[in-house]
C-alpha cells in the first residue's frame, strides 16, 4: 500500500458512489473497496499509545504491515437522490474547526507511528468534501483564526494553534506535529448528479501521508 494506490482506490469509488450520505457511509464504502482490492481491513480498531487509546477509522493490513487511516467528510448543502426519496447533505460549516480536526487526526497517526513503529509502515489522513473553502487558495492575504493551519495546497504546517485568543481556541488547544507537513494538491473525486443543479456538486479529496 502507498498513497498513489490508496488515492486510486478512492477515485474508483466515484463511479458508483459520487457522494456519501455520512462519514460512516464513506468509511464503510472505502473499507469494502479496500477489502475487494485484497487487503485485510479492520474498522474502529483501538490502538494504545503513550497519550491514550485511539479508535482508528480503518486499519489496513498488507503483507504483515499495518496502515492506519483516518477519515473526514465535510459537506455543504447539496440536494441529491436518496434510496427512497430526495435527500440533502447538510451545511456543516465551521471550516476552522474542520481544519483543526483534520490536523488532530494527523497528530493522532503520528502518535501511533511513534508507539508502533515496528508494525506500522505509514498512515493516512483523508478529507473528502464539496466545500471549496477547504481547497481554494485565498486570492488575497487574509487573517483568520486558523490562518496557520489551513489545508489548501502549498501550506506548510507544523504547529496547530489559533491566530487569535477566543473561546474556540480554549476548547481546541494548540499542539505541535512531529514533522512539517506540506499540503499537496487536492484530488478530483466527482461532480455528483443533483436534482436542483446545486453549486456544491463538485467533490475533492486530500490525502496526507504520515511517515
Amino acid at each position: 500500500m502507498n498513497q498513489l494506490i490508496l488515492n486510486g482506490i478512492i477515485q474508483n469509488l466515484a463511479a458508483t458512489r459520487p457522494f456519501f450520505y455520512s462519514e460512516a457511509d464513506f468509511q464503510h464504502s472505502l473499507a469494502f473497496a479496500l477489502k475487494t482490492a485484497g487487503y485485510n481491513v479492520f474498522l474502529e480498531h483501538p490502538v494504545q499509545t503513550s497519550t491514550g487509546i485511539y479508535y482508528i477509522d480503518i486499519i489496513l493490513e498488507d503483507k504483515g504491515s499495518y496502515y492506519p487511516i483516518e477519515l473526514k467528510y465535510k459537506t455543504k448543502v447539496f440536494p441529491c437522490s436518496g434510496l427512497f426519496c430526495p435527500f440533502s447533505l447538510k451545511n456543516q460549516g465551521a471550516n476552522d474547526i474542520g481544519r483543526y480536526q483534520f490536523w488532530e487526526d494527523v497528530h493522532r497517526i503520528e502518535h501511533i507511528l511513534g508507539t508502533c513503529r515496528d508494525k506500522v509502515a505509514e498512515g493516512y489522513v483523508i478529507m473528502l468534501t464539496n466545500d471549496k473553502k477547504y481547497w481554494e487558495i485565498p486570492s488575497r492575504p487574509i487573517t483568520t483564526n486558523d490562518q496557520r493551519f489551513r489545508i489548501h495546497p502549498g501550506m506548510n504546517v507544523r504547529k496547530v494553534d489559533w491566530n487569535n485568543p477566543s473561546s474556540t481556541a480554549n476548547r481546541y488547544p494548540a499542539f505541535h506535529l512531529s514533522a512539517n507537513h506540506i499540503v499537496p494538491e487536492w484530488q478530483p473525486y466527482s461532480k455528483a448528479y443533483n436534482i436542483n443543479h446545486s453549486p456544491n456538486c463538485e467533490f475533492k479529496f486530500l490525502t496526507i501521508t504520515v511517515k
